[in-house]
């Protein structure tokens, strides 16, 4: 039987519901599911795969890693958005193949009006992502850039249920607002230590989280 719903609402008095607003849909690695500064149409709702979730400077086009959703989560950050019918301040890139389940934005409130569930949900899973960001802040302000290069690894490493991790250097500096001469040097020191490997687009993580 096709899984319709996260296992998390399986028993729930709110999985009918979302079976019959939602949309179940699949996609690809890569693929940005959320982009910065557009119109929240729909709130994902993962069965399967992890995402990740970036902050984006509106100046300078920067990006911030700031974490990953995977199987029975959300993303509380555009959840927030939409009820303050704002648009999208962040940005969401599959990691893997994700299959979602897909909450159209004007039945939000509903459900978190009439489903107690949901509602017990959402306030979980805004929990958690306030200690993610915490801990972000924290990085940033307090960890050496290094420390923080090798975290970012390991949790995405963690976040996928895989040690490789397909990302270019490139792309990893842009996660942690570096520069790619910065994170190159840095990636060859863990590597020179055997904490990863270097290949071209990916990086094998050693060194356990």
């Amino acid at each position: 039987m096709q899984t319709t719903v996260p296992a998390i609402f399986s028993n729930t008095s709110v999985a009918e519901r979302l079976q019959e607003i939602g949309k179940v849909k699949t996609f690809a690695p890569e693929t940005e599911i959320i982009t910065y500064g557009e119109t929240v149409n729909y709130i994902p709702l993962v069965i399967e795969g992890n995402i990740s979730i970036y902050s984006v400077d509106n100046a300078t086009g920067n990006e911030l890693y700031l974490y990953s959703i995977s199987g029975n989560e959300t993303c509380t950050l555009t959840i927030g958005c939409t009820l303050a019918h704002q648009k999208s301040q962040l940005r969401a890139v599959t990691d893997t193949e994700v299959k979602a389940l897909l909450i159209p934005f004007f039945e939000l409130q509903n459900l978190l009006d009439n489903y107690p569930d949901f509602r017990n949900f959402v306030y979980m899973s805004q929990s958690t992502r306030f200690f993610d960001l915490i801990h972000v802040i924290e990085s940033v302000a307090f960890q050496h850039l290094d420390t923080r290069l090798l975290e970012f690894l390991q949790k995405k490493a963690a976040a996928q249920g895989s040690a490789l991790i397909n990302m270019s250097h490139e792309q990893v500096a842009q996660a942690l607002g570096s520069s790619r001469v910065v994170i190159s040097r840095l990636l060859k020191q863990l590597e020179n230590n055997k904490q990863v490997l270097l290949f071209r687009n990916q990086i094998k993580v050693l060194a356990k989280l």
